[in-house]
């Protein structure tokens, strides 16, 4: 969950709920693996609404990781993603 959140910059209980929002509706399977859960995307499965021809979970993932593929490319430099500084969190309002 940390990495999700860390790329989408949003707080780990966000991408919590939007990962058991999906797992609920179908769209992800949740295994445990030790003390960790891994998750499996189920990318055959339609999308919800779909009108005449049904596209796929795999293949909306499909246009948005080509999307973002190169903000997410290796640096010119060589160094990897990970040497890269973390992204500062967001402050939330004292309301939430």
């Amino acid at each position: 969950m940390r990495d999700i959140a860390a790329a989408l910059d949003i707080t780990e209980r966000t991408a919590f709920g939007i990962v058991i929002d999906l797992t609920g509706a179908g769209y992800v399977v949740k295994e445990k693996d030790g003390r960790r859960n891994r998750y499996r995307i189920q990318e055959h499965l339609p999308l919800p609404g779909a009108v005449g021809r049904e596209r796929t979970i795999g293949e909306v993932l499909r246009l948005l990781i080509d999307t973002r593929a190169p903000e997410s490319a290796q640096p010119p430099d060589g160094s990897a993603a990970s040497d890269r500084p973390a992204r500062p969190r967001r402050k939330r309002s004292a309301a939430a």
